[in-house]
């Protein structure tokens, strides 16, 4: 790295050191993400001689990916745009958008043919979320390990995702201590790194107890400790099936299958425990103010798209017929 232009990938070592420089700036679940197309930017770059802030070859190479059979969608081209990006922000090249005639060639010519709505997962409402709580209830008090550590583990990363709104790599991520009991008695999570927060300055989202124990996160949190004898580290872990609680966090990607064990439709993913919470405000008629208190969004345009669907119903002209 050292200053000098990278135009090789033959180097692994300097690949794996600008990797590692990458994920220190973003979210683990991003940098992750941002690999396999960062990989390939570079291998063509070798193979052409090109070098990495070649915007005439990277606009070959996103037209290339954008056509065919197998195509990327506008998701995957945006997402290798920002990979490309934060890359060269790593070597201290210009961002390809910072050109105009590049960036007006990407929104317009490259996506215009790309356009669809974009896929949302539906949020997980307190209705759903409560009745996968009440049917891994039999199972948390099973005699047999096997089957009760997973169910109260996994109640405890339903009610603390819903209640945190926490990204699937945020919940995943949640260490013992971060969970803490603030000086007036109220409990807070720590956020160590998130989407909003690349510099690790760390966020606190309160944790608000429930009139119903059964669905109380503190409580949730307390009695998966007490049974899997979690003392540090990190708090959601892997069971095998023997019953046996491993050491290293759980992978984000577990979360998934998580909820699809529990059935709760083919539309639920792990970002619906976020999307319900922030649902479940607003039909509450919270103000964005107090909903990014938790969801930590930087500003309301984000968050907008998520409660549009409530809002338009609430506040749309049908009202005043």
């Amino acid at each position: 790295m050292d200053g000098e232009p990278i135009t090789s990938i033959a180097d692994t070592d300097r690949l794996e050191k600008l990797l590692e420089r990458l994920a220190e700036r973003v979210a683990v679940g991003t940098a992750r993400t941002y690999r396999s197309y960062i990989r390939a930017w570079w291998s063509l770059c070798e193979r052409r001689d090109a070098d990495l802030g070649d915007d005439a070859l990277l606009r070959g190479w996103l037209r290339a990916m954008t056509t065919g059979p197998h195509a990327w969608g506008p998701s995957s081209t945006r997402v290798a745009m920002a990979a490309v990006t934060a890359m060269r922000g790593v070597l201290d090249l210009p961002a390809p958008r910072s050109d105009h005639g590049f960036r007006s060639w990407f929104d317009g010519e490259l996506l215009s043919h790309l356009a669809a709505p974009p896929v949302r997962k539906a949020p997980l409402l307190r209705k759903d979320l409560f009745a996968a709580l009440s049917r891994l209830e039999l199972a948390t008090r099973s005699q047999v390990a096997s089957e009760r550590l997973p169910a109260l583990r996994d109640q405890a990363l339903l009610l603390l995702g819903f209640s945190a709104a926490l990204r699937r790599s945020e919940l995943a991520a949640v260490r013992v201590d971060d969970v803490r009991e603030t000086p007036a008695g109220g409990r807070v999570l720590l956020i160590r790194k998130s989407k909003t927060d690349q510099q690790r300055q760390g966020q606190t989202v309160p944790l608000y107890p429930s009139g119903n124990p059964r669905h109380d996160v503190w409580l949730a949190l307390q009695r998966w400790q007490t049974a899997s004898g979690i003392r540090n580290g990190p708090l959601f872990r892997r069971i095998d099936r023997h019953g046996h609680v491993g050491s290293r966090a759980l992978n984000p990607t577990a979360i998934r299958f998580i909820l699809k064990r529990l059935r709760l439709g083919t539309d639920v993913s792990p970002h619906s425990l976020r999307r319900g919470f922030i649902t479940e405000a607003r039909l509450a008629g919270a103000s964005n103010v107090q909903i990014r208190r938790v969801s930590r969004h930087k500003d309301d345009r984000m968050l907008d798209t998520y409660t549009a669907d409530v809002d338009s119903h609430q506040q749309g002209p049908g009202a005043l017929i």
